[in-house]
């Protein structure tokens, strides 16, 4: 069962923050720009959320969106620049940068602690870990088909 409280351990979520929501189209050839910004948005001591757009409203045509949001606790005009600043000197690509509200970030919105924690509607991982040691460059264990020998 998702996270829908108030906010994670220690987060305090009020209407008046701001919540940048950074939304993936086709977010399976996305991997490496969506756990950067988990990465960075940690590193930066920012919560961060996830849902899709199918769980929010009904889509009837076109593929579904990821959208990844990033809970800032304010709501000045610098808010998120540090974030954005950093996403953009990686060189970070989404389809659109937009805000979200609390209702969204509480109730649709669950912890995305990393990229391994991310479902797709379905349920199913959205990554699966032997994709990680492709990126990485690692060696990937073949795996074992039914028929195959090993």
């Amino acid at each position: 069962m998702p996270d829908r409280s108030g906010g994670g351990e220690g987060e305090l979520c009020c209407s008046n923050h701001f919540y940048a929501a950074y939304v993936f189209d086709q977010a399976e050839t996305h991997r490496v720009d969506i756990t950067t910004l988990i990465d960075e948005a940690q590193r930066l001591g920012y919560p961060v959320r996830y849902w899709w757009l199918s769980q929010a409203m009904d889509i009837q045509k076109g593929p579904d969106r990821l959208i990844v949001c990033v809970h800032h606790p304010r709501n000045d005009e610098n808010a998120g620049m540090d974030l954005y600043d950093a996403l953009q000197a990686r060189q970070v690509s989404y389809d659109e940068l937009d805000a979200a509200v609390l209702d969204e970030y509480l109730f649709l919105g669950r912890q995305a602690a990393n990229i391994e924690k991310i479902r797709r509607p379905d349920g199913f991982q959205l990554f699966k870990s032997d994709e990680k040691c492709k990126i990485s460059g690692l060696p990937v264990k073949p795996r074992r088909t039914a028929g195959s020998s090993g």
